[in-house]
């Protein structure tokens, strides 16, 4: 396993942790206040909840960002215990709606109206030329929800 990518999920799973921690502080603030009205202890928490999730946010896509060069290096999906990557497909149309209705219209007489779902079903089969559509395969990393084994 990359020695760096477990490094970086051993940080997400940090993040997680204090997220949860301080989610729970905040409740027990918010429950003080239904009680006291003592607002500046909630906001102090709140402040800090947004603070861990900004950091949380950045080191888990550092964490994905890192997975996927694995992934281009090594070709394995299952880049660590903690991230696997699954391929992305996405339609990428080369040319406006218009000029791609225009285009079935033109290619394919049985059709009367195109239906935009069924032309798009037809670009995965790989019947329209690239040049007017053509599906984009991309990875995706998957960070395990319980990184709590790469906790120090």
């Amino acid at each position: 396993m990359d020695k760096r990518l477990e490094e970086l999920l051993g940080s997400v799973a940090e993040w997680r942790a204090d997220q949860a921690a301080m989610r729970e502080g905040l409740l027990a603030v918010q429950t003080r206040i239904s009680k006291t009205e003592d607002g500046k202890l909630e906001e102090k928490y709140r402040g800090e909840l947004a603070t861990i999730k900004a950091s949380m946010a950045q080191t888990e896509n550092t964490a994905r960002l890192h997975a996927i060069r694995v992934f281009n290096a090594t070709g394995e999906k299952k880049v660590s215990d903690g991230a696997s990557i699954r391929m992305t497909k996405t339609i990428v149309e080369q040319s406006t709606e218009k000029q791609l209705r225009q285009w079935a219209l033109d290619n394919m007489p049985i059709i009367m109206r195109v239906d935009m779902k069924a032309f798009r079903d037809l670009v995965k089969l790989g019947v329209v030329p690239a040049e007017v559509a053509y599906v984009d395969e991309k990875p995706t990393v998957a960070l395990k929800r319980d990184l709590s084994a790469w906790l120090v």
